[in-house]
């Protein structure tokens, strides 16, 4: 036998000896229930929330899974504040006994501080009256909350108005309208249809006022507060489809009225510059959401009619939640808008979002958000809120103060956003040259509140 084979053949034998002593210890290190219980139940007496999740996870990459154990991790992230960590604990201890008072109290919080109300009342709805009492948990059929809002906006127009003034007197007949204020007043009103359905109708009615230059006839002429009168009304139902996922349908109304222009010919009698109109729109939408630990993902579609055109809306959005609670947050979305007149396509944008927000204290939060890309005609929100003004909004920064009052009962939202936007003159010949240009910002505040019952 040669030396070389005597070689291999003790390698070999060395590497079986080396892989039966890592089996064996293996082996030997491998939990087992008698460990794993006593031991996970003294951490939980302990309070040790951190060492006691560890054991856990060994326990349950072995393949040890029952009840108590369950609990005892739910319980673990549960008091370090990882809410939505607990969640898929509690699910389970909760299909293993569904009628154990404690676990149905930890699951229904979880739900609720971790942002998913629907299914909390989906769970909710199989608790006996005593817990449901215990917890406060209303009828399935009853009124979820109630809000109402305000928003004014000024307008830093002064330069913009005297741009319009100037325009030169070649240009054809059209106009140009430039806004100086306007008051948004709004309700809402949320409900539960059921354990399963969640439904919201919102109305606003807003006060727009502008000034005007219409050339007619190679004349100009002005009318320094035109008031715009708009009325929407918004509804969209909620649907559970399942664990953490929530489809959202939903349609928008909105009605419009522009007073006509009218002045004086100099002989007593009025001319009829252009007739005041009505002018109907409404947007169709719909949203898909779906929660996962530490993550809300969503896809959302519309289509619209805004401004005597249409709309084809396409967004996505990611929500992250990193300590696993709402103490912060931060969410991306990216839209894609396309706009037709008739069948020609008039605008092919893109525009992105981010709102980061965060807990300052038990009762206040506050959020930072920024916009990227041209608004005009666009939609967020699964359609609830609208940008169907004339002029191209190009950017958008806002904050907002959220407060909470009467142990989570009363809200109160407190907002300031600045815009920068762009105005045209619309001549009656369509073209698509832009003409006097003329670039200004608005300031909007806006104060709401929101009583939950």
């Amino acid at each position: 036998m040669s030396g070389t084979v005597i070689i291999h053949r003790a390698a070999y034998i060395f590497m079986l000896a080396m892989l039966t002593l890592i089996v064996q210890a293996q082996d030997q290190e491998k939990l087992t229930y008698a460990e794993v219980n006593p031991r996970t139940y003294q951490l939980y007496l302990d309070q040790d929330w951190r060492a006691l999740i560890r054991e856990g996870r060994k326990a349950l990459r072995e393949g040890i899974d029952y009840y108590y154990l369950r609990m005892r991790m739910g319980i673990a992230h549960y008091e370090l504040k990882h809410y939505q960590a607990s969640i898929p604990h509690f699910e389970k201890a909760y299909a293993e006994n569904p009628d154990n008072p404690s676990v149905q109290e930890y699951l229904y919080y979880a739900y609720l501080f971790s942002g998913r109300q629907m299914d909390a009342v989906f769970v909710a709805r199989d608790f006996p009256d005593a817990m449901r009492q215990k917890l406060g948990i209303r009828e399935q059929m009853s009124v979820h909350s109630l809000s109402a809002g305000y928003t004014g906006s000024l307008y830093e127009t002064e330069d913009a108005i005297d741009g319009v003034l100037a325009l030169d007197t070649a240009v054809g007949d059209g106009f140009q309208s430039i806004p100086k204020r306007f008051n948004l007043f709004g309700l809402t009103l949320n409900h539960n249809m059921g354990s399963s359905v969640n439904l919201t109708h919102s109305a606003q009615l807003l006060r727009k006022t502008n000034f005007v230059l219409s050339r007619f006839s190679g004349l100009n002429y002005t009318i320094s507060d035109q008031t715009i009168t708009q009325f929407q009304y918004y509804i969209s139902p909620a649907i559970r489809a399942g664990k953490g996922l929530v489809i959202m349908p939903a349609f928008h109304f909105i009605s419009y009225r522009i007073p006509g222009v009218v002045t004086s010919n100099g002989m007593g009698g009025r001319t009829t510059i252009a007739a005041s109109s009505t002018h109907n729109d409404f947007i169709l939408s719909l949203a898909v959401n779906k929660a996962f630990q530490y993550v809300n993902a969503g896809l959302s579609f519309s289509y619209g009619t805004l401004n005597n055109k249409k709309q084809y809306q396409a967004g996505a959005e990611l929500t992250l939640y990193p300590f696993g609670n709402l103490n912060l947050y931060t969410t991306a979305r990216v839209y894609k808008l396309f706009e037709y007149y008739g069948s020609d396509q008039m605008a092919d944008r893109l525009i992105l979002q981010n709102i980061t927000g965060f807990k300052v204290f038990s009762w206040l939060w506050l959020e930072g958000e920024g916009s990227w890309g041209d608004y005009t005609d666009f939609t967020e929100y699964n359609g609830s809120v609208v940008y169907n003004s004339l002029d191209e909004i190009n950017g958008r920064y806002a904050g907002r103060a959220i407060i909470w009052l009467k142990q989570g009962h009363l809200q109160f939202i407190l907002s300031y956003n600045h815009t920068d936007l762009t105005n045209y003159y619309y001549p009656n010949i369509i073209t698509e040259d832009f003409i006097n240009t003329i670039h200004y910002s608005s300031n909007t505040f806006t104060g709401g509140i929101i009583w939950k019952l």
